[in-house]
């Protein structure tokens, strides 16, 4: 599917999901229609500068299938298992992500895109997704629970007239399947 008619607003995005083996990316149109997506492996092993290299390759991919420029992009919301530190930027996430301990996330890819990045924890981030265009709108109060190389949760309510994103941690829990 190519940009819509409209392919002069600056306001796409991209939508970025990194998880423990695959990371997906997404150009998104102002309305929320997925425009172009792909995914890759993640490979935190080899840091988070490797990691923004391969997000702005992915990128540029993106724009040339959508036939946009870059300048028409308003910024990368990126989606990461927790811990985070959302002030940082930093993963603190040495079980799904061995290998982002140190550094910023945000910084790196923020300096190899030029582009704003937002990072949020992954299940907060499918929350926020699903209350805008899926199954969360106008819902009151939305529970999400993810399940991937690890298990996330968020939740969802609107007190008093203001939204608020409670954060229950969900602990990551390594499982070996021989104690299955």
């Amino acid at each position: 599917m190519h940009a819509p008619s409209s392919s002069l607003d600056p306001r796409f995005s991209l939508g970025v999901d990194i998880g423990g083996t695959k990371t997906a990316m997404g150009l998104v149109s102002p309305q929320g229609a997925l425009l172009e997506h792909l995914s890759f492996e993640t490979r935190s092993r080899r840091g988070t500068q490797d990691m923004a290299l391969r997000l702005n390759r992915g990128l540029e991919t993106l724009l040339q299938r959508a036939s946009l420029e870059k300048n028409q992009v308003s910024g990368m919301g990126v989606g990461c298992p927790g811990p985070l530190n959302l002030e940082t930027g930093e993963v603190i996430n040495p079980y799904t992500l061995p290998g982002w301990e140190q550094g910023s996330l945000t910084q790196a890819i923020e300096s190899t895109t030029g582009l704003r990045v937002r990072l949020e924890n992954d299940a907060d981030a499918a929350l926020l997704g699903e209350c805008w265009m899926g199954a969360g709108q106008g819902k009151n109060p939305v529970l999400m629970l993810t399940f991937g190389t690890g298990v996330g949760g968020a939740l969802l309510t609107y007190l008093f007239f203001v939204s608020v994103l409670l954060r229950p941690y969900i602990r990551h829990q390594n499982i070996n399947k021989k104690q299955i």
